[in-house]
């Protein structure tokens, strides 16, 4: 989208998708670079993040296992290739997900978080079983909220109508960020200009200074 690096960002993250929006802001945090700062804009605009069934303390390694050949039933062989190291990934305090987990709560006091947890295991036929356990779905963690879906892994982020189990709570969730979004971004980027300019000047300086 054109020209609108300074748009308020929600973002409704499933599962695995969690992850992703955390190492993006992760990277988009750490961006100083004067011809990549525009990336930096993921991070300053974003206003909030709402989880559904995002593993961030990892999953029983049996239960991913079983969710991801029960996923990949209709996706080529090839597709498959990496799974194994997917799964030892998502297991319960890896090392990958330790990593990402303390570098995103650096960040924390910049968004508004909601954590959703599956409240209804999943039904492989010869066993029911939960692919995201609560506390791993939703860690307690400060000023932030969480709450239930009475749905499984995979339909929990899955609203056929308003009458869908998770809808009004999610949708409130949306709307309540919506509104209190534009003020607080704008004043984001209004610190964040001033700061950039405020680097800019010292850099100048600073390569004056070294001049003979």
């Amino acid at each position: 989208i054109r020209k609108a690096t300074e748009r308020p960002i929600i973002f409704l993250a499933h599962s695995l998708g969690g992850l992703v929006v955390k190492r993006a802001l992760i990277y988009s945090s750490d961006i100083t670079g004067v011809k990549t700062e525009h990336l930096r804009s993921i991070f300053v605009s974003t206003y909030g993040v709402l989880f559904l069934g995002t593993p961030h303390k990892g999953s029983d390694i049996a239960s991913w296992g079983s969710f991801l050949e029960w996923l990949c039933k209709a996706v080529p062989k090839k597709a498959l290739d990496t799974s194994d190291q997917l799964v030892e990934a998502l297991k319960a305090n890896s090392e990958t997900l330790q990593n990402i987990d303390r570098q995103f709560s650096q960040l924390l006091e910049n968004f508004h978080l909601f954590f959703f947890h599956e409240a209804k295991p999943t039904d492989f036929k010869t066993t029911l079983r939960f692919i995201v356990e609560e506390e791993s779905a939703a860690p307690t963690l400060p000023d932030v909220e969480r709450a239930g879906i009475q749905a499984d892994h995979s339909h929990m982020c899955k609203f056929e109508n308003e009458s869908s189990p998770g809808f009004d709570l999610v949708v409130d969730g949306i709307q309540r960020y919506a509104e209190d979004a534009p003020t607080t971004i704008a004043a984001r980027w209004t610190s964040e200009r001033e700061e950039r300019m405020t680097n800019k000047i010292r850099k100048a300086k600073e390569m004056f200074s070294g001049n003979p």
